[in-house]
């Protein structure tokens, strides 16, 4: 099949090169300016959905019957606060 000599291809005109911070603007379906906000609030809502996950599975977790509270006396390997 032979290419119509009114329709331009790519290698018969290839795109003006351009810089690689600009490739972002290179088409107009990219060229919107509430892309970066909507990435910016997604990833903010999906670490705070995260975090609200894993604070349930802790509060869930200390409410577990048969898990040994930690005591006050320093050599109590059970103490947060003994050292090694």
């Amino acid at each position: 099949m032979i290419a119509s000599s009114t329709r331009s291809t790519h290698a018969d005109n290839p795109p003006e090169p351009l810089p690689y911070h600009r490739m972002a603007r290179l088409t107009p379906r990219t060229r919107k300016w509430w892309r970066p906000l909507l990435v910016l609030l997604l990833a903010a809502g999906l670490i705070g959905a995260f975090f609200a996950v894993a604070l349930v599975v802790t509060v869930l977790f200390g409410m577990v019957p048969g898990i040994p509270e930690p005591t006050a006396d320093m050599e109590d390997p059970r103490n947060p606060a003994h050292r090694i």
